[in-house]
């Protein structure tokens, strides 16, 4: 655990994503994908979520305290896909500490090392390698 991420306390808060609130944003994200689905009651379950992460990141600028955890690098990219999908009215619900937080991780160097784009490897290359750092 070289960043020091792991914490007891991040488990409820990883729970909760990747239950209730994964469920509502891929019926949001994707309502063709489920029979009798409205998508807009799905943004407004997850939303319930995204608010409380507003909460708890406006007082330290992380999940849990100050230092990012695995529960923000856990959940960042289910934030970061919520927000992809609809921006204008993510950034019109005065999330603003939220919306810092993700453009944080969003601008972070291991998202941008992780996000590198490489072309498709094809048949008669040499089997690409990933160096990070």
């Amino acid at each position: 655990d070289p960043g020091g991420w792991l914490t007891v306390a991040a488990t409820p808060w990883i729970a909760r994503c990747d239950g209730p609130v994964k469920h509502a944003l891929d019926r949001y994200k994707y309502p063709v994908r489920y029979d009798g689905v409205d998508p807009l009651d799905h943004r407004a379950k997850a939303a319930e979520f995204l608010s409380d992460l507003d909460q708890a990141v406006s007082c330290g600028g992380a999940i849990i305290g100050e230092r990012t955890s695995i529960a923000d690098i856990a959940i960042f990219p289910f934030v970061r896909q919520f927000a992809q999908y609809d921006r204008d009215w993510f950034d019109a619900q005065g999330w603003t500490a939220l919306c810092r937080w993700l453009d944080g991780h969003l601008d972070s160097p291991l998202f941008q090392a992780a996000m590198v784009r490489h072309p498709p490897w094809r048949e008669g290359e040499s089997a690409p390698v990933l160096v990070l750092g």
